[in-house]
């Protein structure tokens, strides 16, 4: 019930005195944070010029997509780095989504990329266990289903017991997330763990805005009241707590990197 004390969503800016401990204690409280201005030299190396340039052989999961948007059942298919970026800017079907960077760009972590968080994050964390970095590219058009980010997500479990702490750092391009409190949970309809489509994190809501959504689903009309809406500029951070369901709406092409931190009990 401590998401209902969030009045509205906090932005600071990364060079702003203090904004480490603020990030600590949004951490701790469970509450999202906005970061803006976070800039750093490593950026460079996920341009998609230079990313195809040392890796562009090299053969990686893209998620298939209907419609422009991810939801299950999830599908994905093998393709190269150069073929993905040859496709993803000409349709909106194909979208490189939580790619995990030491499974595939290991060299990155050489290069520069700070696989254990930027310095800001660092400082905020002190000794809170990292669970990985990944990756996420694509068009402009591109929309991901209402759901929370699961704590098991690397693995095949139908059971969700636990969720996960969330860094989001938009490197390139504008993306909208709108934010749902996890107070709402059951008001959000999780397909929940007999979900024929093994998505028991993903919201049984097809389309949040359409008309039949409070019709068919009652009680969303509570949830979406209170919800938060914020669009990501370049360089901008969003720190999405354990348990916060969203939903994404990509305005432009782009690309980002994220970090996911242990889970803690819900």
């Amino acid at each position: 019930q401590r998401s209902l004390e969030l009045q509205e969503l906090p932005y600071l800016h990364a060079s702003a005195a203090g904004v480490a401990d603020a990030l600590a204690l949004a951490v701790y409280a469970g509450h999202p944070l906005v970061v803006r201005g976070m800039t750093a030299d490593w950026m460079s190396l996920l341009a998609p010029k230079n990313l195809a340039g040392l890796f562009g052989d090299r053969e990686i999961p893209v998620a298939q997509l209907k419609g422009s948007r991810s939801q299950p059942p999830f599908r994905s298919q093998q393709m190269t780095l150069t073929t993905f970026f040859e496709t993803a800017l000409e349709t909106a079907e194909v979208y490189l989504q939580q790619l995990p960077v030491m499974e595939h760009f290991h060299e990155l972590a050489d290069l520069g990329l700070p696989i254990n968080g930027p310095d800001l994050l660092q400082e905020a964390l002190g000794a809170s266990a990292l669970v990985t970095c990944t990756l996420f590219y694509g068009a402009a058009g591109i929309q991901t289903s209402l759901h929370f980010d699961r704590g098991d997500f690397a693995t095949d479990g139908d059971e969700v017991k636990s969720s996960i702490d969330n860094f989001f750092l938009q490197v390139a391009g504008r993306k909208r997330f709108r934010l749902y409190r996890p107070c709402d949970h059951d008001r959000l309809y999780p397909r929940g763990a007999a979900d024929p489509q093994r998505a028991p994190h993903v919201s049984q809501i097809h389309d949040t805005d359409g008309s039949d959504a409070s019709e068919e689903f009652p009680c969303f009309k509570e949830a979406k009241m209170r919800r938060f809406e914020v669009t990501l500029e370049a360089n901008d951070a969003l720190l999405l707590p354990r348990w916060w369901w969203h939903e994404t709406f990509a305005l432009s092409d782009g690309y980002a990197v994220n970090w996911w931190f242990e889970p803690r009990p819900k």
